[in-house]
């Protein structure tokens, strides 16, 4: 994974964790596509819980300097936030069902379970 997507997913995976994203997956794309480094896909249970994540998301990167743009914020059905390097897909869970980001990709999935991402991130912080 590149060092870029490894911030970019640091900045992320809390961000989504925070506003109560879940079915998080992250998608490694290093040498494997020229239109990103990788992908996170999350799932938002309504317009109004996917439009918070997507801003916040957006917001968290800005403050780390990390330019990023908003694509579907009219319907909130599936959010996009691209910043080049990395991008985040913020779906419905009907939605994400129905494109399969992570079938066409399946052999570069990760899974993200949320106790042990936190776990991690505390223990390697010194919060444990």
């Amino acid at each position: 994974m590149s060092q870029i997507f490894d911030q970019f997913l640091k900045i992320v995976i809390p961000a989504a964790l925070d506003k109560k994203g879940s079915d998080i997956s992250v998608i490694n794309l290093e040498n494997q596509s020229s239109f990103a480094d990788g992908m996170v896909i999350i799932s938002g249970t309504s317009n109004r819980h996917i439009h918070t994540l997507a801003t916040s998301i957006q917001k968290e990167l800005s403050l780390k300097g990390i330019i990023s743009r908003l694509e579907g914020l009219t319907s909130c059905d599936w959010v996009l936030v691209d910043s080049s390097d990395g991008i985040v897909h913020i779906f419905k869970p009907d939605i994400r069902e129905f494109y399969n980001i992570e079938g066409m990709w399946s052999s570069f999935v990760t899974k993200i379970n949320p106790d042990d991402y936190e776990q991690k991130n505390n223990i390697l912080s010194g919060d444990e």
